[in-house]
């Protein structure tokens, strides 16, 4: 997109984003491990894209750098900056979550490559998938996502005194999960690999639900968030809920159901008049335009 911009324009665009980027310290607490997690986030993209490093170009240093920039600097960075002020010790079990984040960004790299690869094998860019195979990449999967769950689950289980029926819950929805996924399989070779993005779902809605559950059950106030959580993440993108079941059912029942009731008034309403909508076989609109047509 940038190819066609001017050198100057490009160097304004950076420079903005990188004010963006730095805006909230302003305001925010910071260290010198704050500094150094910020220019590890910099550095990452940098040498990722940039050249003549450019390690993009090379499969195993990009899925890691991708991983590192996505994932485990931005949650390293966002865990210190609450532990600056925290009235208490930020406890060392919170590496498993690193650690857990460090496989679900490998995960999901090596996903979004095994989508862009007719693309970037025309484009003739190596990358993982591409180099080691089908077969390879869905083992390399298998064992990343092994990982992934087993660090995450051990995070859940020390997070909280909750976290034993976080861990419970994280475990029915995986099982539940991989079954509906199993079941709604074709027997095409590239479906194989959406058993990899089962867990993802429990990690945008179900447990940030599952938290902000224990912040209601502490103070009712919370709720406001639960509701605001629940409106924007489930009802508006659908993708995000089980392939849009929860969307679906919103749709069939509340909107469903508002619409019933407000025809119902309209129709009584035009009742109140003589007219019989039901006996004219059109909507309330349709009734007045064709009145409109008449006069």
């Amino acid at each position: 997109k940038l190819k066609g911009v001017s050198i100057p324009v490009v160097g304004l665009l950076f420079g903005l984003s990188l004010a963006v980027m730095l805006l909230p310290w302003l305001v925010l607490p910071f260290d010198e491990w704050s500094l150094i997690l910020i220019a590890l986030e910099l550095g990452s993209f940098l040498v990722y894209s940039i050249p003549p490093l450019r390690l993009k170009r090379f499969p195993l240093p990009a899925c890691l750098l991708d991983t590192a920039y996505a994932y485990v600097w931005p949650m390293a960075l966002s865990m210190h900056t609450f532990a600056i002020q925290a009235p208490w010790q930020v406890h060392s079990w919170f590496n498993f979550l690193l650690a857990a984040l460090f496989f679900i960004g490998f995960r999901n790299i090596v996903l979004h490559q095994i989508k862009d690869a007719v693309a970037d094998f025309n484009s003739g860019r190596k990358t993982l998938p591409l180099v080691v195979g089908a077969n390879k990449t869905y083992r390399i999967l298998q064992l990343v996502l092994a990982l992934e769950i087993l660090l995450f689950t051990l995070f859940l289980l020390f997070f909280h005194r909750y976290g034993s029926l976080f861990a419970l819950s994280y475990s029915i929805y995986l099982v539940w999960k991989y079954n509906s996924i199993q079941k709604g399989l074709s027997p095409l070779p590239s479906q194989a690999f959406q058993v990899f993005y089962l867990s993802d779902l429990f990690y945008q809605l179900w447990l940030p639900m599952l938290i902000i559950g224990v912040l209601v059950k502490q103070d009712v106030r919370w709720l406001y968030l639960f509701l605001f959580h629940l409106l924007v993440l489930a009802f508006n993108f659908r993708r995000l809920i089980l392939g849009g079941e929860l969307a679906e059912i919103y749709h069939k029942t509340i909107l469903h159901g508002i619409s019933m009731v407000v025809n119902t008034i309209i129709y009584y309403v035009f009742r109140m008049f003589g007219v019989d909508l039901k006996l004219e076989k059109m909507s309330a609109l349709d009734y007045l335009n064709s009145k409109k047509r008449k006069q």
